[in-house]
């Protein structure tokens, strides 16, 4: 039981990791990206794309602890995820839509997809018979976040006029 535990746990962190690190990447160049796809029609919103693109950890998480519930024969239990969301997407979505339009939309999902995370890791957790420590939802949170931090610093650094200058020469 521990080695599965530890299994799961390692490919918990990798599915953390990997996802983090494709979202980075991906938002640094979205909005040249947005910018050379739409001809610039979506470029004031690039920030509902990169929000979408930040719940890519907690989809993982989802996914991973869902593909191992399976395994473990307990497939009957990945239904609570979907539960969660959907409670969740239907009450932040019931508060925050009418008071902030857009924004309020990009919460909900943003807060039903770390509510799905945080239950498919708890169902993940409690069906290997062990417990999630505090420190380590914190840790998840400050690993995630700081991330965002970095990747907007960069698109900050980076310089748009290059970017235009190489996509016209392609």
């Amino acid at each position: 039981q521990n080695k599965a535990f530890e299994i799961t746990s390692g490919l918990l962190r990798l599915t953390l990791v990997l996802t983090t690190a494709m979202a980075m990447m991906a938002i640094v160049v979205l909005p040249y990206y947005m910018d050379f796809v739409s001809g610039g029609r979506y470029i004031g919103f690039q920030y509902v794309f990169e929000a979408f693109l930040w719940t890519a950890p907690c989809v993982g998480i989802m996914a991973c602890s869902q593909e191992v519930l399976v395994a473990m024969g307990r497939q009957r239990e990945t239904v609570r995820i979907a539960v969660v969301m959907v409670v969740c997407t239907f009450i932040a979505g019931l508060v925050l839509v009418p008071m902030y339009q857009v924004g309020g939309s990009i919460a909900s999902k943003v807060i039903s997809s770390a509510a799905g995370a945080l239950a498919a890791l708890a169902l993940i957790v409690r069906a290997m018979g062990k417990q999630i420590r505090p420190m380590f939802v914190m840790r998840v949170a400050v690993f995630v976040v700081s991330s965002l931090a970095a990747v907007k610093a960069m698109q900050w650094m980076i310089d748009i006029e290059l970017i235009h200058a190489l996509a016209a020469s392609m």
